[in-house]
C-alpha cells in the first residue's frame, strides 16, 4: 500500500486540496492553517511521534551501529526542537509571555527561534531537508561510512512527502519573487490569501519523517544484528 502510486500522490493531493479549499471554503481554510490551529498542532504532534520512534531506533542500534544510533538521537533532539518551535513552546497554550528579548525580536511576537532566521535562511533549510528527503537515497550509497543506507535516507516511495516542501519554497523564493518583480500583475501567494500555504507542506514533511522512522524501526526490528552494522550494505 505505502508504495502504491495513490499513496505517493497524497502529499500533492493535500497541497492541491488546500489550494482548492481556499476558493471553496475560505473560512475553513483560514481556520485550519492559522497559528495555533489544526495543521500546526498536527505537525507538532508528528514530530513528537518522530522523537519516540527515533529514540527506540537508537536503543536498538546502540550495540551494533553507534554512528547510526547517534544520528537517531540527534534526530530525536531535532524533533523535540521542531515540535516546540511549531507551537512556540506552548506560549499561547499555557499563556506565558516568553523571554522579552526573544519576543521583541520576533516579528510575530512569539517565543520561538525560527522566525529570527530570516526568510531565505528559513526557507533554504526547508529546501535542503526536502531535497535530501526526496533524493538523499541517491547520494547515501556513495558514502561508504553511511551503512546500511536505509538508515540514513528515505526510500523513493517517500519522495513526494519531502519533495512538496522543497518545491513550494523553491517556488516562493526563486520563481514567485523574481516573476513578481518583473510583472506587476503576477499573482503573489501572500496577496491572494495563500500566505500560510506552507503550513500544508510542512505537515507533509512531518508525516514524511514519521513514515521514514517507522519504516526504519520495522526494518531494524526484523533484521539480523549483522545486517545493521556499519559495514553492512543494506538496501534503501
Amino acid at each position: 500500500m505505502i508504495g502504491a502510486p495513490w499513496f505517493r500522490a497524497l502529499p500533492v493531493i493535500a497541497l492541491v486540496g488546500a489550494i482548492a479549499l481556499r476558493w471553496i471554503w475560505e473560512n475553513l481554510y483560514n481556520f485550519a492553517v492559522k497559528e495555533d490551529s489544526v495543521v500546526e498542532y498536527l505537525t507538532a504532534l508528528m514530530y513528537v511521534v518522530v522523537v519516540g520512534l527515533a529514540v527506540t531506533i537508537a536503543l536498538h542500534l546502540g550495540r551494533t551501529n553507534r554512528l547510526a544510533a547517534t544520528a537517531y538521537i540527534l534526530l530525536a533532539a531535532a524533533g523535540v526542537f521542531i515540535a516546540g518551535e511549531e507551537i512556540s513552546w506552548g506560549q499561547r497554550i499555557f499563556g506565558f509571555a516568553g523571554p522579552p528579548e526573544l519576543v521583541e525580536a520576533n516579528y510575530q511576537g512569539e517565543a520561538n527561534l525560527h522566525n529570527l532566521l530570516g526568510r531565505h535562511l528559513l526557507h533554504g533549510s526547508y529546501i535542503l531537508v526536502g531535497l535530501y528527503g526526496a533524493f538523499g537515497r541517491l547520494l547515501v550509497p556513495k558514502i561508504g561510512w553511511l551503512r546500511p543506507a536505509f538508515l540514513y535516507a528515505p526510500s523513493r516511495w517517500l519522495a513526494t512527502w519531502f519533495g512538496t516542501a522543497a518545491a513550494l519554497y523553491i517556488y516562493f523564493d526563486y520563481i514567485e519573487t523574481p516573476m513578481a518583480s518583473l510583472f506587476e500583475s503576477y499573482p503573489v501567494a501572500s496577496q491572494i490569501g495563500y500566505d500560510r500555504l506552507q503550513e500544508v507542506v510542512e505537515f507533509n514533511l512531518s508525516v514524511g519523517f514519521v513514515l521514514f522512522v517507522a519504516y526504519v524501526l520495522h526494518r531494524v526490528r526484523t533484521a539480523a544484528p549483522v545486517q545493521l552494522r556499519a559495514e553492512s550494505s543494506g538496501s534503501s
